[in-house]
C-alpha cells in the first residue's frame, strides 16, 4: 500500500519534470492532475469503506489447493486509473516472494490463520 503511494508520487514527479519538455504544457499538467486526483479519490474511498480488495491482491485457492494471489480486480482498477503496463508489471513483480511463500501453504490451512503473524 505504501509502496504504491510512493510509486505514484515518483510517477507524478516524473510527469511534472517532463512537463517543461512537452509541447502543450497546460493540457499535460491538467491531465496529470486529473490522473492524480482520480487515484487519490479512489484510494481514499476504498480505504474509508474497508474495501482492501480494491487496492490489494486477494488470497485465493489455486487449482492445486494451495494459496496464491489474485491481481485481477486490483490491476483492473489501476488500469482504469491510467497506470501503465510497465508499472503494473513492476507492481506484480514486487509480490513474487509473497506468491512463492503462499504457494507452499494449503488454502484450507491459510484460512485457519487468525493472525498473519502466525504465518
Amino acid at each position: 500500500m505504501i509502496r504504491l503511494l510512493i510509486k505514484l508520487f515518483l510517477l507524478l514527479l516524473m510527469f511534472i519534470s517532463f512537463d517543461c519538455y512537452s509541447q502543450n504544457q497546460e493540457s499535460d499538467s491538467i491531465e496529470v492532475s486529473k490522473i492524480s486526483i482520480n487515484f487519490f479519490n479512489w484510494y481514499i474511498s476504498a480505504t474509508k469503506n474497508h474495501k482492501t480488495d480494491e487496492y490489494n491482491p486477494i488470497e485465493i485457492e489455486n487449482k492445486n489447493g494451495m494459496t496464491t494471489l489474485d491481481f485481477s480486480k486490483y490491476f483492473k482498477n489501476l488500469k482504469q486509473l491510467s497506470f501503465s503496463d510497465s508499472l503494473l508489471t513492476k507492481e506484480r513483480e514486487s509480490y513474487n516472494e509473497c506468491v512463492i511463500k503462499l504457494s507452499q501453504i494449503k488454502y484450507t490451512d491459510y484460512l485457519k490463520l487468525t493472525d498473519l503473524d502466525q504465518f
